[in-house]
């Protein structure tokens, strides 16, 4: 489910009897909502909800696209007409094999390049794509880039344990720790039942693998050695 920061935290400010039309205040709350989800991804290693994908369309003669901030790591790049999962490489294995980073053609290959607090990472596809084609973007949500208006993909289910946390960081901030500790153990409860729900516990060997997608990940054309 997609809301912004300030839609999920909205009902706690009312709650607590503040005004949310107030800019301060809708600020302080926002700030709140993202340092909750910051630590709620800490509490496990590997949590499912944060794995998401996205579709970009390719423009001739164009290798670079836009994630967006809220994408923090690429786990694949998928060739939808084909469903062929390109191979990830970078600029210096091409120069080093004696690969044009400007050869146009079908993109085999993928290049998780800059990264920029506004836009998040970008990626490049090589070779240069000739056409319009769509590709399908399996990654993960960036935490960290959570702001006011940011819009958040996460499941209903975890929105207990934010609010949770956001009355904690609230009744710390007012100097009532009783409550502050209240609602913090009333968080941790809540993690505890998203873990067994949404988290590969104890499980570290985790690797994202398309259940769709062929093992074949490179067509005919350029090819790198498989030691790059």
């Amino acid at each position: 489910m997609s809301s912004t920061a300030i839609q999920i935290v909205t009902p706690v400010i009312r709650e607590l009897g503040e005004d949310p039309s107030d800019a301060s205040t809708a600020q302080q709350f926002s700030d709140w909502i993202a340092d909750a989800v910051a630590e709620l991804v800490n509490e496990a290693s590997d949590w499912r909800f944060l794995d998401g994908t996205q579709t970009i369309t390719t423009v001739a003669s164009t290798a670079s696209y836009s994630l967006g901030a809220l994408v923090s790591e690429i786990k694949a790049v998928v060739r939808d007409q084909t469903k062929t999962r390109l191979r990830p490489t970078s600029e210096r294995s091409l120069a080093m094999y004696g690969y044009d980073i400007d050869l146009a053609g079908t993109p085999t290959h993928y290049i998780s390049s800059t990264y920029s607090a506004t836009d998040g990472p970008s990626i490049r596809l090589w070779p240069v794509p000739t056409a319009v084609e769509t590709y399908t973007v399996y990654r993960v949500t960036d935490p960290a880039s959570i702001g006011q208006n940011s819009i958040v993909e996460l499941p209903p289910a975890t929105f207990i344990a934010l609010r949770h946390h956001v009355r904690s960081s609230y009744y710390t901030h007012s100097g009532e720790t009783d409550l502050a500790d209240r609602y913090r153990s009333q968080y941790s409860i809540s993690v505890r039942n998203l873990q067994r729900k949404y988290a590969y516990e104890q499980d570290t060997s985790y690797v994202f693998q398309p259940r769709d997608i062929p093992r074949r990940t490179v067509p005919r054309g350029p090819r790198l050695p498989d030691n790059y």
